[in-house]
């Protein structure tokens, strides 16, 4: 399982990976025949994202070495850097075959699914919190392919989700089970798993449970 590093946060890995399917997006529009719409994923697209350049087919060396010069001038460079890394080990996790080798040929749809994955944490933390604001895990069920959560924690200590409950109401408990809907319609098993904040933790009562972090609340 990998996590965002200390200078990267869920949203902003997130809004990497999909700045990355956008020039995939580009390559795979500009190959000479048609194709199934897969294009090249390597770091040269990564590299392209964490340094917000405009999403165009082919790497512009001469511009991105303008673009990295800048970042030392205006001081976004470690965090340009910590962003690129995180994208290529959340890409590794997700998609390297068994020699760990993860640049290959794909569909832009792939890496926007990586991205929605990465970004559930954050978005399921921002729902829960508006009732429960030191929520910092959830625990969940996927029961025939239907996500459920099935308890909310601020630290070690349970949150009461009961209906009859002072914390939560159902509309916000609905409204979060249905954004780790969307994550699980579109993911394999393992790939939940390897997602960001996700770990694959069954018990007694359950084969299909997963503990997911919350992302922190930054504030910067």
């Amino acid at each position: 399982m990998t996590g965002p590093t200390p200078d990267v946060t869920p949203s902003e890995l997130a809004q990497g990976l999909l700045a990355a399917a956008d020039i995939l997006q580009t390559r795979a529009d500009q190959l000479p025949t048609p194709t199934d719409g897969r294009a090249l994923l390597d770091r040269q697209v990564l590299l392209q994202a964490a340094a917000g350049l405009p999403a165009t087919p082919r790497f512009d060396q001469p511009a991105w070495q303008e673009a990295w010069r800048a970042s030392r001038r205006d001081g976004t460079r470690p965090h340009r850097k910590a962003l690129y890394e995180q994208m290529c080990q959340t890409l590794a996790a997700e998609l390297a075959d068994d020699l760990g080798r993860w640049e290959n040929r794909y569909q832009p749809a792939t890496v926007r699914r990586i991205a929605s994955r990465v970004r559930c944490a954050t978005d399921v933390g921002e729902i829960l919190r508006r009732l429960a604001p030191d929520a910092t895990s959830v625990l969940i069920d996927i029961h025939r392919g239907l996500a459920h959560i099935v308890a909310v924690y601020a630290g070690d200590t349970e949150i009461d989700t009961a209906d009859d409950g002072d914390v939560f109401d159902t509309e916000t408990l609905g409204a979060a089970d249905a954004r780790l809907q969307e994550a699980v319609d579109a993911a394999t098993p393992a790939q939940l798993a390897a997602a960001p904040g996700w770990q694959h933790t069954p018990d007694s009562d359950s084969a299909h449970a997963y503990t997911i972090t919350l992302t922190p609340q930054v504030t910067r």
